[in-house]
């Protein structure tokens, strides 16, 4: 199995499709605690991905698209990766039992090595739905799939390959009381790998087996205080041997057979509302343990990560056409790696701020500066800006530029420029 273009697929289907935060946010500095965002809620569906929160997450109409261009440069060399991802998505709910959503993802990925000569490492298109209905008031069921493609190829190692990606998320949700909701979800996914040798056609098949489940737990107070606890597992089960035109080949390459993750997030967000004074406070939690099956059946612990997160920020509008926001936060993180049996510990910490102004009734001009410093290893500067236009909060349209650069404390690594260009719009019936 060519585990590059493993890592290429899994890139390309995350770049197609992820919830994160809407470009208004990124244009104001990535201020995530203290700017109210649809696509930021800590919710069944957008936190924990359990489609039985569809129609609790949101009981209106909407449709929606967002594009990202994704340009990255190693400074002096030739050479760049170019991104292109977008995605249509459309939300709709049946009266007050039942909800639908779908999402149109397509993305296109190059590595530029010099001005005449690319790379292209990937094509990929993916389709998403899913249906909710309300079994009693407090007892949620939900489905969503995933479908996606990906035709990439590596002219270093003359290889062509065709990646498919199937997952189910099938969904429970249990509302013990008007601000305590809980879900279960289970999502078995299978993954083939068709590989193809461009210069003798010679073929290769591979595929891998995936089964994972979670527990959620959503815990609100209004809209000052929500909670989030995700409990997850995952089991990846790949195949070795490789099934081409003629045999099977069981090739001896130390391939796993099994790998298991085991992954905790705790995250917390509070506001408190003064006037025009905003303040909030945000807390993250997570650990990610992970244990690999190899070929002689034997469990192997391969590593145990914890990271915590903790966050401040206040915004104050002290006129109508203008918002202010800042917010720090500290980062520490320990990774223990059972193989070389030591440990090491990293700490950071990255500081926000944002402005914005109403130049028209419904038009804005934003401003946002991220600086972050990790260990003294690296740091990190980015400055981006931005245009916006909303209308009763039904409709909203947002462009973003950004400019993000990496400073190695390492003199042998080069640093890193990465430019993104986003657009998206909401549009709410």
């Amino acid at each position: 199995m060519n585990w590059k273009n493993i890592l290429i697929f899994v890139f390309l289907f995350f770049s197609i499709f992820t919830w994160g935060t809407e470009y208004y946010i990124e244009t104001l500095g990535d201020c995530d605690i203290v700017l109210e965002d649809e696509m930021n809620k800590i919710s069944l569906w957008r936190f924990s991905n359990n489609p039985s929160g569809l129609f609790w997450d949101s009981e209106h109409e909407y449709t929606y698209n967002r594009f990202l261009s994704d340009s990255f440069n190693l400074e002096g060399e030739e050479s760049q990766f170019l991104t292109y991802s977008g995605t249509l998505g459309y939300f709709y709910p049946f009266g007050r039992k039942a909800a639908f959503i779908t999402e149109i993802g397509i993305s296109n990925s190059k590595f530029l090595l010099t001005e005449d000569e690319e790379e292209d490492l990937g094509k990929g298109n993916l389709f998403i739905l899913g249906y909710n209905i309300i079994l009693q008031k407090f007892l949620s069921l939900g489905v969503s799939g995933k479908y996606a493609v990906v035709n990439s190829i590596d002219f270093q190692e003359d290889l062509q390959t065709t990646s498919t990606f199937l997952e189910w998320n099938i969904g429970l949700g249990i509302k013990l009381g008007n601000n305590i909701k809980m879900g279960f979800t289970i999502f078995p996914s299978y993954e083939n790998f068709e590989n193809q040798y461009i210069s003798n056609e010679f073929k290769y098949d591979s595929n891998a087996e995936n089964f994972g489940s979670s527990i959620n737990l959503i815990a609100e107070q209004g809209e000052a205080l929500r909670i989030g606890i995700n409990l997850l597992t995952l089991s990846n089960v790949y195949n070795p041997d490789f099934e081409t035109d003629f045999t099977t080949i069981d090739l001896e390459t130390p391939v796993f057979k099994k790998l298991d993750n085991r992954e905790f997030e705790f995250i917390l967000r509070h506001e408190i509302q003064e006037g025009k004074l905003i303040y909030g406070f945000r807390s993250i939690l997570s650990k990610i343990s992970k244990e690999e099956l190899n070929k002689r059946e034997e469990y192997i612990i391969l590593d145990d990560e914890i990271n915590v997160e903790a966050g401040f920020g206040v915004s104050y509008s002290p006129f109508k056409y203008i918002l202010l926001c800042s917010e720090y936060y500290t980062l520490e993180s320990e990774l223990e790696d059972k193989l070389l049996n030591k440990s090491v510990k990293y700490s950071g910490n990255r500081s926000k701020f944002g402005i914005e102004f109403r130049i028209f009734k419904e038009y804005y001009i934003r401003g946002g500066y991220v600086s972050s410093n990790f260990l003294d290893e690296y740091k990190e500067a980015k400055q981006s800006f931005g245009l916006g236009y909303k209308q009763d909060s039904k409709t909203t349209v947002d462009l973003f530029y950004s400019v993000n650069e990496v400073e190695y404390a390492d003199e042998n690594l080069k640093n890193e420029i990465n430019t993104l260009f986003g657009f998206s719009s909401r549009i709410n019936f």
